[in-house]
């Protein structure tokens, strides 16, 4: 989502706005792009925001840069330990 469709949303009166989400075809923004978004919109904004995560590496900096909620791809599944040692960790570094 852009910062203008964010915006556009928000006053619209959504409830939440999502960053990198992947499009129909499964593409996704820049996780750099995802980022700049997500911080701007934390230090703008009090809409809540979700950030999209391909990996528990982006989520701990997405959540970080101010996501309010970190939706994870079917990746970060994989090594479900790294995500449960995460998750009770407060996303800090997953131990391995």
């Amino acid at each position: 989502m852009s910062r203008h469709d964010a915006m556009l949303a928000g006053e619209s009166g959504a409830d939440y706005v999502m960053f990198g989400e992947p499009d129909a075809n499964g593409r996704t923004p820049s996780f750099e792009a995802v980022l700049e978004r997500v911080t701007w919109w934390a230090e703008t904004l009090t809409i809540p925001c979700v950030a999209y995560a391909a990996s528990l590496a982006e989520a701990d900096a997405l959540a970080a840069a101010g996501a309010d909620f970190i939706a994870v791809g079917e990746n970060v599944w994989r090594d479900a330990r790294a995500v449960v040692q995460a998750a009770h960790l407060g996303m800090a570094e997953p131990v391995r």
